[in-house]
């Protein structure tokens, strides 16, 4: 399977943050509203290195997760941000921010304050991930696309949501041909 981050400018048009060794972006198609990626430049491996001080590549890492779940809670409003690194089928180190909305708490949270049950979470992911890829699949079907479409139909729907993310993150036009990218 090819690498589906290393394609940075298939991607492009859903970026909404980028910075010297990480980018950010909406997913398409996604398990929740706001969903988005942060992954690393240029494709490394499935984990970050780190060097003795203990940086190494995440040197930047804490920054960027904190800017970009802030564009994501300025922009969305969700009543929390689950980041998650779940490999799957991808050797690109990449993490998932998920806006989780309070309509949908007690599907994910059980108890009071923060408790969660054991794997509950994880099994309310896993759920939103089949029911996504199920609705792409019907879509698929019913109106008989290639997931090539698909991807520019969502980017295209995608569209003034990463604009306002890039307003709110100060994403500019000069971020978009970093020469880092070549």
């Amino acid at each position: 399977m090819s690498c589906p981050f290393c394609n940075i400018e298939g991607l492009r048009t859903r970026m909404f943050y980028e910075n010297e060794r990480w980018f950010a972006f909406l997913t398409a198609p996604y398990h929740t509203r706001g969903h988005a990626i942060i992954a690393e430049r240029p494709c490394g491996s499935v984990c970050p290195r780190v060097d003795r001080r203990g940086w190494g590549d995440l040197s930047c890492f804490g920054a960027t997760l904190g800017e970009v779940a802030t564009t994501l809670t300025r922009h969305y409003g969700p009543k929390d941000i689950l980041f998650s690194s779940l490999r799957g089928d991808v050797t690109h180190f990449h993490v998932h921010l998920l806006p989780l909305w309070a309509d949908e708490e007690d599907s994910w949270r059980e108890g009071k304050g923060d408790s969660y049950k054991r794997g509950h979470l994880m099994e309310f992911l896993g759920n939103l991930e089949r029911q996504a890829n199920e609705e792409a699949e019907h879509e698929r079907r019913t109106r008989q696309i290639t997931e090539d479409d698909q991807r520019r139909e969502i980017s295209e729907t995608l569209k003034p949501q990463v604009e306002e993310l890039r307003k709110v993150s100060g994403y500019s036009d000069a971020q978009q041909n970093n020469p880092a990218d070549g």
